[in-house]
């Protein structure tokens, strides 16, 4: 069974200029005919406007568009371009913490916070799990380090001599 339908081709860049065909002039792919379209077509939504201003660009600073560009092409292009404009919470709306934390390295993401706020969140076993001693205590001196800590944890932590040694000295002064 055969069937037939007619098709018909539109050639943006061969439309006349007439206010009813403002819309394909938009995306002709010349310049002039892009300027009559943008002073010609009346948009309904003012959101529409963005791909005219896009186009703009690529018709006016770039001398035409390489093709073929998909919508989801202009809107990762026009993201890119213009992420800059978003306050830093809506750039951020939408990606787990995990994410964003793993883009600084630790150092950066310790700086600012008070020692005891780090510390007195996390037992002793939670503070060292998965990471390198030395790289978290490095960013503190040692007395930061013992701060919230229950006296009898830090003196597991040395044998008897030690102890015994150290409070001698204490006793001296």
């Amino acid at each position: 069974m055969a069937l037939s339908r007619l098709i018909r081709i539109i050639v943006l860049s061969r439309m006349p200029q007439e206010k009813k065909n403002a819309l394909w002039q938009l995306f002709s792919g010349k310049a002039a005919e892009f300027a009559y379209g943008d002073q010609n077509y009346h948009w309904h939504c003012s959101n529409e406007k963005a791909v005219i201003n896009q186009l703009y660009e690529l018709y006016y600073k770039k001398k035409g568009v390489i093709m073929p560009y998909t919508m989801a092409d202009f809107t990762r292009d026009f993201t890119r371009e213009h992420i800059d404009l978003l306050q830093p919470e809506e750039r951020l709306k939408g990606l787990p913490s995990e994410t964003v934390f793993q883009q600084f390295p630790l150092e950066e993401r310790l700086k600012g916070l008070p020692s005891e706020t780090v510390f007195q969140q996390y037992s002793l076993e939670e503070r060292l799990k998965g990471l390198p001693s030395e790289t978290v205590f490095q960013q503190f001196p040692p007395e930061e380090r013992l701060k919230g800590l229950p006296s009898e944890t830090v003196f597991q932590q040395f044998p008897p001599e030690v102890i015994e040694k150290y409070l001698s000295k204490l006793k001296e002064k």
